[in-house]
């Protein structure tokens, strides 16, 4: 549900009034045949180094306060719990490095970037300046027609092979949110001022077009880092990305009930809790939970398998998708269309959830007390 409608409105209301809101049924619709299709595999043995960052919460909510250290007993597997900002405390989940002009390290203090390297993901970030080029108040469409449309700014950028490099793109929507750190309430913005110090708190493009719906593409907020997508003709701000694209690359189970993304580095259940593998698909239904019930159903030290942060469910959205639903229906077989719990709070407000849609591919917050679909994920 989403955020605006969820303050005001009785529980038992609700998702009949989101359904009616987003235009989509509100019942869990099976999307696909049960027969699950070839995927590309990757071998185990050639897994590579994910490069995948946390979600920079490092903090538990009881509830009623956020910021209370981890671990909570009542409230156990929270985003906070995990990540490598958990297993080396002090750290954040970012590593983060500013370039000059020519690509090269910035060592000294007081030296303004024009770029920042992302270490986990290899990704290189373009940074925005007060003027000029890469203005930071600078917004464009998506339009190929509009002479302000995003692209304008990506040959200029190549043209002036900024920090050495004449490959900038816009960045994917799994790119984009990598960058968002949501330890950082609203109003944001949701990144590290001392490395990306002029950042506006609004919406930012992406360079992932909806598949189903070829006028819209996503775009993540700046202010608490929401995700939903936006006509073509709306003016965004952009922030341009270089290097070795972010995309899943799955791997099947040999009992085919599991998937591992080697990019990620994470390993799903294929169907959502409540439903069973037989083998070819999921069969049954969804098991509903709140947010607390959610956290509760899984102890994962004694099962490995724990509630996804709201990165790591994002990850799973396909935005080039054309079947029914925004995720890979041969990765996902009888996907419903849900909101899935994720084991991060919102860190504004207590009393919300980062919660990740499935038919959208919209991440945003909702009333902890509300009850959504829950699909288990563990560490290779």
């Amino acid at each position: 549900m989403m955020p605006f409608i969820s303050r005001f409105i009785p529980r038992t209301c609700r998702a009949l009034l989101t359904g009616l809101l987003l235009n989509t049924p509100t019942w869990a619709a099976t999307a696909l045949p049960s027969a699950p299709q070839p995927v590309d595999a990757v071998a185990a043995s050639t897994l590579p180094r994910p490069r995948f960052n946390d979600s920079g919460i490092t903090l538990c909510s009881d509830t009623h306060y956020y910021g209370i250290p981890c671990p909570l007993s009542l409230y156990p597997g929270q985003d906070g719990d995990h990540g490598r900002d958990a297993a080396n405390p002090g750290q954040t989940g970012f590593r983060l490095t500013r370039l000059d002009a020519r690509g090269k390290v910035i060592r000294q203090a007081g030296i303004t970037a024009s770029c920042v390297r992302d270490e986990v993901t290899g990704l290189v970030w373009e940074n925005k300046t007060a003027s000029g080029l890469h203005a930071v108040n600078t917004r464009y469409t998506r339009q190929r027609t509009d002479p302000g449309n995003a692209g304008t700014l990506v040959r200029q950028t190549n043209a002036e092979a900024l920090c050495g490099y004449r490959d900038w793109r816009l960045p994917a929507l799994m790119e984009l949110q990598s960058l968002v750190d949501y330890g950082i309430p609203f109003p944001g913005p949701v990144q590290a001022q001392t490395l990306f110090p002029l950042s506006l708190s609004e919406a930012y493009w992406t360079g992932s077009l909806d598949g189903r719906q070829p006028g819209q593409a996503y775009v993540v907020q700046w202010d608490d880092g929401q995700v939903y997508r936006d006509s073509l003709g709306a003016a965004h701000a952009v922030r341009l990305v270089r290097g070795r694209p972010l995309k899943s690359r799955w791997s099947v189970s040999p009992d085919g009930a599991e998937v591992t993304d080697a990019t990620t580095g994470l390993t799903w259940k294929r169907c959502a809790e409540g439903m069973r593998w037989n083998g070819n698909g999921c069969e049954g239904y969804p098991r509903y939970f709140t947010w607390y019930e959610a956290l509760q159903w899984v102890v994962p030290t004694e099962t490995g398998w724990r509630v996804p942060n709201v990165k790591e469910m994002s990850s799973l959205i396909d935005p080039s998708s054309r079947s029914i639903l925004a995720m890979n229906p041969d990765i996902f077989p009888q996907m419903t269309n849900d909101m899935f719990w994720t084991s991060s709070p919102y860190t504004l407000d207590t009393f919300y959830g980062w919660v990740v849609q499935s038919f959208y591919g919209y991440a945003y917050f909702t009333y902890l007390e509300d009850t959504g679909a829950l699909r288990l994920v563990r560490d290779r």
